[in-house]
């Protein structure tokens, strides 16, 4: 079976988009079959790169949600409201479409074995952590929260382990107050787990340094993922 590697470029594969269903309102799967996903071997975390247009095509990237290596599928969660070259994308694709993309591949992935995880993100960050969470066996301690701009736009987590939500309304983005006092109000153990940081620049910025800073956690211990910045997107 082929290994995941997160140095090696991965070679581009050609796939046909079988499903699509809209998990939220703003939220879009995809479904993509291609056989060489037969042979891949997907960690949870892992994400693809979508090539979008002819001659010089865009490249976005998405986290995977799902790989199923018997059926040689794999499910991408793409947000719509951004209106960006992905959004327009997704919105307009069909089933039996054809898709240009490398991977699965990254290093904001599940590290088994950690005392215990912390997770914090935002809806670009929570189908990772969603992947991450429905991986963990049901006994693992989980600690964490997921930031949703207001009630009705939350990622749904199908997992037994479930994060609470916090709710950014009017306050700002980037950082984000709402979810950094929220993981900051959280009572950890005194040893350091293992954190997955995801989504906003500035908010991951600030939560990694409250856990160095403060918290005295290694940065090893910490996988800090900016998934957009102001003006920017698929910080990958």
């Amino acid at each position: 079976m082929q290994q995941p590697s997160t140095q090696e470029r991965p070679q581009p594969r050609t796939g046909t988009i079988i499903d699509i269903v809209d998990i939220t309102p703003s939220m879009r799967q995809i479904r993509i079959a291609d056989p060489s996903l037969r042979e891949v071997q997907w960690i949870p975390g892992q994400h693809v790169g979508i090539l979008i247009g002819e001659g010089e095509p865009l490249l976005r990237v998405y986290s995977v949600r799902n790989h199923d290596a018997q059926q040689g599928t794999l499910d991408l969660w793409v947000l719509l409201k951004e209106l960006g070259p992905g959004s327009r994308w997704a919105q307009k694709v069909g089933v039996g479409d054809t898709v240009r993309f490398g991977g699965p591949r990254g290093s904001f992935i599940l590290v088994p074995d950690a005392p215990y995880y912390l997770f914090a993100g935002e809806a670009t960050a929570a189908v990772p952590i969603a992947a991450m969470l429905e991986a963990l066996p049901a006994q693992t301690q989980i600690f964490g929260c997921l930031l949703a701009e207001r009630p009705g736009e939350e990622v749904p987590l199908t997992s037994s382990h479930i994060l609470p939500w916090v709710y950014r309304n009017e306050t700002p983005a980037s950082p984000s107050p709402v979810l950094i006092e929220a993981i900051q109000s959280l009572t950890l153990p005194e040893t350091p787990g293992m954190a997955y940081l995801g989504g906003e620049a500035l908010t991951c910025q600030a939560l990694r340094r409250y856990l160095i800073e403060e918290k005295g956690w290694p940065a090893s211990a910490i996988k800090a993922k900016p998934f957009w910045a102001p003006g920017k997107t698929g910080l990958h």
